[in-house]
């Protein structure tokens, strides 16, 4: 199995990404050079164990086609009593950092290079890669490794997410997190997405501070997709969504009209997740009474093989998750 991965590798070469985005071709010995240091890699740590991390990194290397497309949702009408408060937009297939773009296979908050990594040794194609009912973005959250997940709490239902944020009631009394309410620290941002973002869901201030000092909030970065311990580059910008939010009246209702642009997409076998998360406020019926806000999401999926700057539009009934 060895001889034959490292004949297949050198007959197919690699391909050498550039700091500017760009990509060359290897050529005789440079394709010559790699196969040797990946087969010495390969028979110092062992071909059956890292076959899958090794197939992930060399399709991590490959030149990235990054296409743009524009998204226009439709026809929300808050029912009686609802108004919208807020909104979220989040590509869940990709992840921008380090002055680049990753492809994110799982959806699972860690780009395919930061899981094939050996410090992570996680799965690329599986959320939760040992399939002990906590994701592996709640487990690199927390800082634990593969083997120190053996020492968690068993989960008895890896499936029950009482609150709707994307977190299951087990991977929120992992993080101390409220499973009954989605926002625990009422900074408007959903638990799930702070994870996902890198912020903190148990401090309430850290949405208005601005982690990076490049002039926009952590809450203003989550809303683009862009990291918050990074300062902005204009390469980074330029990957960054942009949201509007259109209003109308439709009777006594107010209604929406959401429209995404330059949304970056990758070419993924299944698509690029687009999810939107719609707060609503919810003005309570009995008097003195506190408003309640709950999340509603809706998610379009952009498929593989779209043609760049294409127009996707989609009524919000039609979408709901």
């Amino acid at each position: 199995m060895l001889k034959s991965l490292c004949t297949r590798i050198e007959r197919e070469g690699l391909v050498i990404v550039q700091s500017n985005g760009g990509s060359v071709k290897s050529g005789f010995w440079t394709s010559l050079v790699s196969t040797f240091i990946v087969c010495v890699l390969t028979m110092t740590f062992g071909c059956t164990s890292r076959e899958n991390s090794l197939k992930d990194l060399m399709e991590a290397s490959q030149p990235i086609e990054l296409k743009t497309v524009t998204i226009k949702l439709s026809e929300y009408c808050p029912a009686d009593r609802k108004s919208l408060k807020n909104y979220f937009v989040t590509n869940e297939s990709v992840k921008i950092r380090q002055d680049n773009i990753y492809m994110d296979w799982d959806r699972d908050g860690i780009d395919n290079v930061l899981d094939s990594s050996t410090e992570l040794d996680l799965n690329s194609k599986i959320y939760d890669t040992n399939g002990d009912g906590y994701s592996d973005m709640v487990v690199y959250a927390l800082g634990l490794t593969y083997k120190q997940q053996a020492q968690l709490r068993y989960c008895d239902d890896v499936t029950t997410d009482f609150d709707g944020d994307g977190l299951t009631d087990c991977e929120e009394y992992l993080l101390h997190t409220n499973d009954k309410n989605w926002d625990t620290d009422g900074d408007g941002i959903p638990d799930k997405l702070e994870i996902r973002m890198s912020v903190n869901p148990l401090d309430v201030r850290d949405a208005a501070q601005d982690t990076d000092s490049d002039g926009l909030s952590n809450m203003e970065e989550i809303r683009r997709g862009t990291p918050i311990a990074e300062s902005n580059t204009e390469r980074m910008n330029k990957m960054a969504w942009v949201t509007e939010l259109e209003s109308y009246k439709n009777g006594n209702a107010t209604c929406y009209n959401l429209i995404i642009t330059n949304m970056p997409v990758l070419e993924a076998s299944n698509g690029n997740s687009i999810r939107v998360t719609l707060i609503e406020e919810e003005m309570p019926v009995a008097a003195g009474t506190p408003p309640v806000r709950k999340m509603k999401d809706f998610v379009v999926t952009v498929p593989r093989g779209i043609e760049d700057k294409s127009m996707i539009r989609n009524l919000f009934s039609d979408v709901a998750n």
